[in-house]
């Protein structure tokens, strides 16, 4: 044992130190050094338990991206760089397709994470997918976002892009573990296997270019005749975002009578109108909308005379303008129910007439309140 130095021994009494060895320990240079030394032991514990040499995760931004869509990529990146990932964000084309910025992470020999965002987070509906390979395997999952705010879209995709990235992990150590284990007879190479996991159902197909519409209306002009019940069909096709063209039929209705003391006539009415349709809010089950469009309108008059009076039968197109509201409740991840009310107005509008006398006009102006079941294709 090595025996402390007489010096020493002469300010040590009862394990407490003299007054002059306390002095030395209040030099400033020495608690800086042992200051310096605490930081270098904690920076080197905190290196010791980071994970070494963790793959990157690359996030792909669409050369295209709008403001709304950077802006989530950049609280993404944030939120991953928080969480200790190593986040690069690297430009890319227009990756509006899934399955091809999936098979072409798959086929990546570098192998690593790739995240990717479609849709747009501007209407509150957006996907997200990671792939990440480890070796000959490699695992997919892809989620949809939805809310009702499209101002908190980028805080609901960065916790959501973290839950992915975690649980990809995850799946691929427990895949790595059973794959050390030792096996009874050597098994054969076997091609890429690929985990795709099923992207939960969204309230509605926002991502869905071609929308089709059946459903009934009921046909009502201001001074007219009766109501009539029509069935009415629209396609519509997304042209940019939230914006579509729409072509809106409806005939073959019912016929509604007028009658006066000079006899009576049945009214035949068809539509058909060229609109844009444009959603005003989107949320998880509910989107309102409007419409604007012209079109054409049909009015068949068959006229059956009283007494000594004679029937004719007419026919008159107009030209239709038309706008109106509409609310779409989501009853499926590809159908909702449509409800809409349109106003229109005839020009010139048809008048039906006994003996010179005015009994009803149509199309000044008309309403048009429908029902129908509408499918994303």
């Amino acid at each position: 044992m090595r025996r402390t130095p007489s010096c020493v021994r002469r300010h040590i009494s009862s394990g407490t130190l003299k007054p002059r060895f306390q002095r030395r320990l209040r030099s400033p240079k020495l608690a800086a050094k042992l200051v310096l030394g605490a930081l270098l032991v904690a920076s080197s514990a905190s290196a010791a338990e980071a994970p070494p040499d963790a793959a990157p995760v690359i996030v792909l931004q669409p050369a295209t991206a709008s403001a709304t869509l950077r802006r989530s990529l950049a609280r993404i990146r944030n939120e991953l760089s928080a969480d200790q990932f190593h986040v690069i964000l690297a430009e890319s084309g227009a990756a509006t397709d899934p399955p091809a910025v999936i098979e072409s992470a798959a086929r990546d020999p570098a192998g690593g994470t790739v995240l990717a965002l479609f849709g747009d987070p501007e209407t509150g509906v957006a996907e997200l997918c990671v792939v990440q390979r480890s070796g000959r395997r490699v695992a997919v999952r892809r989620a949809t976002v939805a809310v009702d705010d499209p101002e908190r879209m980028p805080e609901a995709l960065s916790a959501r892009a973290l839950e992915l990235l975690r649980a990809t992990a995850l799946e691929l150590a427990i895949d790595s573990e059973d794959a050390r284990r030792p096996q009874a007879a050597p098994q054969p190479d076997r091609p890429i296997e690929t985990v795709a996991h099923p992207a939960a159902p969204a309230a509605a197909a926002e991502g869905s270019a071609l929308a089709v519409d059946m459903g009934v209306g009921m046909l009502h002009s201001i001074d007219g005749p009766p109501p009539a019940a029509i069935p009415v069909g629209r396609i519509s096709l997304r042209v940019w975002r939230s914006l579509a063209a729409r072509v809106s039929v409806a005939g073959l209705g019912t016929r509604p009578r007028v009658d006066s003391q000079y006899g009576s006539a049945t009214l035949s009415q068809s539509l058909a109108l060229l609109e844009l349709a444009g959603g005003l809010r989107s949320g998880k089950r509910v989107r309102l909308g409007a419409s604007l469009g012209a079109g054409a309108l049909n009015v068949s008059v068959a006229g059956v005379g009283a007494g000594r009076y004679e029937g004719r039968d007419s026919q008159r197109w107009s030209a239709a303008f038309g706008g109106g509201l509409g609310v779409t409740f989501a009853i499926g991840p590809r159908a909702a129910l449509a409800t809409e009310l349109q106003a229109l107005v005839a020009s010139p509008h048809p008048i039906v007439r006994f003996v010179d006398t005015p009994v009803a006009t149509v199309g000044y102006p008309s309403l048009l309140l429908t029902v129908a079941l509408q499918v994303m294709l």
